[in-house]
């Protein structure tokens, strides 16, 4: 009789990274409306802050159902501060930076190479130049 090889196990898929959805920039999505309540208009985000003096009326009334669409308007961005406990291996290094390392020296070209990662980007928002100035 001949020997039988063992049986190999089928081929497993190589696992998936999830996709991490970008934090920053925070805004609003231009293209969304949702419709008011007691009149059926169809308005946008900016319309919540448009009257300073309704704004939290409306933030209260229509936050909870079109915060994820109108993050600016709701005033639910999160806060655009880096993770100072947050490190990330450098690309060809056998090493780990946090953000602060990202605009210490040549910070243009570290944007560019470590800044398109979204876990990256989302922990060190400051430092990938994501924030919003002060001036919108």
């Amino acid at each position: 009789s001949v020997p039988v090889p063992p049986p190999v196990a089928a081929p497993v898929a190589a696992p998936v990274a999830p996709v991490v959805e970008p934090l920053f920039p925070c805004e609003d999505d231009a293209d969304f409306t949702f419709t008011l309540t007691n009149v059926g208009t169809d308005v946008g985000c900016e319309w919540i802050t448009r009257n300073e003096d309704k704004t939290a009326t409306r933030q209260a009334a229509y936050c909870d159902d079109v915060a994820d669409s109108c993050p600016v308007a709701c005033g639910t961005c999160p806060p655009c501060e880096d993770n100072e406990d947050f490190t990330f291996p450098l690309n060809n290094v056998d090493a780990e930076q946090d953000c602060k390392w990202i605009c210490w020296r040549n910070a243009e070209t570290r944007q560019a190479n470590y800044c398109g990662d979204a876990s990256i980007a989302n922990e060190c928002p400051k430092s990938c130049g994501l924030c919003p100035t002060e001036e919108e």
